[in-house]
C-alpha cells in the first residue's frame, strides 16, 4: 500500500516490514507538524472494517526553541480548536495552537505550590484538566493534593481547594484535603466540579462559587467494592450521568448524578485483560481517561495498561478495540484523549512523551454515511442512489456524486494542522 503523501515529507518516507511508514532522512527538529505516519490498514472487529491513520505531533515554541514534551497527562479542547495539556514532569500547563502548530507555556514554572500568573505559578505533577468556562480551567494538581483554577486570558493560577497535604477532609477551600486527585469534570447546572480523588478511592465535589468540598457516597451493589483508584471521569451532555474508570478494579462504571447509584458499564471486576465483548465479558487493563462522543452513544476508553483505545457502546455495553491491535504503532501508558473532530482523537501518549493524532475511517455501506464512530443508514434519495462500492456518503443529506467519499482518498488526505482533514 502506498504511504500517505505529505509533499516533500512523503517523498522522504520509507515503509517498514510492519506497515509503519517511517521518516528516513528528514530533520525531525525542523519538521513542525507530522513526525511519523501510519499507512492505512484494515482492521476487523470494530462494528465492521475500518482504517486508521496516525500522526505524531510535535512543535517548536513561539520563540523558535524546541519544545520537547515530558509525560503529557491531561487534555482539553477549546472551542477555538486549540488544545491545552498538562505535563506531569514539567509541572506545567501548555497550549498547542492547532493553526500554527506552536506550543507555548500557559502556566507553571517549576515544582512547587504557589499561586501566581503564568510561569510564576507552580504545580506538582498536574494531571487531569477540564474547562469550566472558556475563560477558566480546572487542574487536578496531583502532587499538591489540590484543585487549582486558571483564568485563561491572564493565566492567573489560584487554589480552589486542598491544603497541600494528603488527606480526606471535607470543608471549604484549603481546609479541605485530597489524596492525589487525578480527574476532574465540570457540571454547569450545579456549578460543581467533580473530582476523582484517586488515592482516597473516592469521588468528591466542589461548588465553584463557595469552594465547598464534599464526599459523594455511591450506592448500589457495584459500590460495595469501592471506587478503587478512580481516575477517569466524564459527564454526559445532559449532565445526568458520570462515567468513571476504576483502575484497580479494571472497570468502567456509571454514576447517576441525582441518586448516586453506581452501575457497571463494562469490564470484568478485578481481572486485567484486553478482551472485547459485552459488559463483564470484556476486560480492561488499568483504564485511565474516557471521553464521550458528541451524541453520548459511544465512550472511548484510554486503556493504559494494554496501550489501547477501546470503545464502549453506551446502550448495548459492547466493547471493541479502536486502536492497539497487532500492527498498530505502540501507545505507551496513554493517559488521556479528546475528540479533535468527529472522526479523530488527540491522545496523550505519556510513556513516549508525545501527543498523537488518531483518525479512523469506517467501512460503511454505499448507502450509509460515517458519523463519528458509527455508520448511519441514509433514507430517501441517498439510500436509493447509493455511492459506488468502496465509497460512502459524507452526509446523508446530500445525494450528489461529489458527496461520495472514497475510502482510499479520505485516508490518504494529509492530516493538517486542524486535525480534521
Amino acid at each position: 500500500m502506498t504511504p500517505l503523501q505529505f509533499g516533500e515529507a512523503g517523498r522522504r518516507m520509507r515503509k517498514s516490514s510492519r506497515g509503519l511508514t517511517q521518516l528516513s532522512t528528514m530533520n525531525l527538529r525542523t519538521f513542525a507538524a507530522v513526525l511519523a505516519i501510519l499507512s492505512s490498514h484494515s482492521v476487523r472487529g470494530f462494528d465492521g472494517d475500518f482504517d486508521v491513520a496516525v500522526s505524531v505531533l510535535s512543535s517548536p515554541t513561539s520563540a523558535g526553541v524546541e519544545a520537547p514534551f515530558s509525560t503529557p497527562r491531561g487534555l482539553a479542547l477549546r472551542s477555538d480548536g486549540n488544545i491545552i495539556f498538562s505535563e506531569t514532569l514539567n509541572h506545567s500547563l501548555r497550549l498547542l495552537d492547532t493553526t500554527t502548530e506552536l506550543v507555548t507555556f500557559l502556566a507553571g514554572g517549576g515544582m512547587g505550590f504557589t499561586d501566581g500568573i503564568g510561569t510564576a505559578a507552580q504545580f506538582r505533577n498536574p494531571w487531569g484538566i477540564c474547562l469550566v468556562t472558556e475563560r477558566m480551567m480546572a487542574v487536578a494538581d496531583e502532587g499538591n493534593h489540590a484543585i487549582r483554577l486558571i483564568d485563561l486570558p491572564n493565566r492567573n493560577v489560584t487554589t480552589l481547594a486542598g491544603s497541600g497535604s494528603s488527606g480526606a477532609q471535607d470543608g471549604v477551600g484549603r481546609a479541605a484535603s485530597f489524596a492525589s486527585p487525578r480527574g476532574v469534570a465540570y457540571h454547569s447546572g450545579l456549578d460543581k466540579l467533580f473530582v476523582a480523588d484517586t488515592q482516597n478511592n473516592a469521588l468528591r465535589s466542589i461548588i465553584i462559587s463557595t469552594s465547598l468540598v464534599e464526599t459523594i457516597s455511591a450506592t448500589g451493589g457495584l459500590a460495595s467494592g469501592g471506587l478503587r483508584a478512580v481516575v477517569g471521569i466524564s459527564l454526559t451532555a445532559d449532565e445526568q450521568s458520570l462515567f468513571l474508570t476504576l483502575q484497580e478494579r479494571h472497570l468502567v462504571a456509571k454514576l447517576d448524578v441525582t441518586s448516586n447509584a453506581l452501575s457497571l458499564v463494562a469490564g470484568s471486576d478485578g481481572v486485567s485483560g484486553s478482551a472485547d465483548g459485552v459488559a463483564n465479558a470484556a476486560s480492561f487493563s488499568q483504564p485511565a481517561a474516557l471521553v464521550l462522543s458528541a451524541n453520548d452513544n459511544k465512550l472511548v476508553v484510554v486503556d493504559a495498561g494494554s496501550g489501547r483505545l477501546r470503545t464502549v457502546d453506551v446502550q448495548t455495553q459492547n466493547v471493541s478495540t479502536l486502536y492497539g491491535r497487532d500492527g498498530d504503532a505502540v501507545l505507551s501508558s496513554p493517559s488521556a484523549a479528546v475528540f479533535a473532530s468527529s472522526d479523530s482523537l488527540v491522545v496523550a501518549d505519556t510513556g513516549q512523551h508525545l501527543l498523537k493524532l488518531i483518525r479512523w475511517l469506517l467501512s460503511c455501506a454505499p448507502n450509509q454515511a460515517q458519523t463519528g464512530l458509527e455508520c448511519t443508514t441514509c433514507l430517501g434519495a441517498a439510500a436509493t442512489s447509493p455511492c459506488a462500492p468502496g465509497s460512502f456518503r459524507a452526509a446523508c443529506a446530500s445525494v450528489a456524486v461529489s458527496a461520495c467519499r472514497s475510502c482510499a482518498e479520505t485516508v490518504a488526505k494529509p492530516l493538517n494542522s486542524r486535525y480534521a482533514g
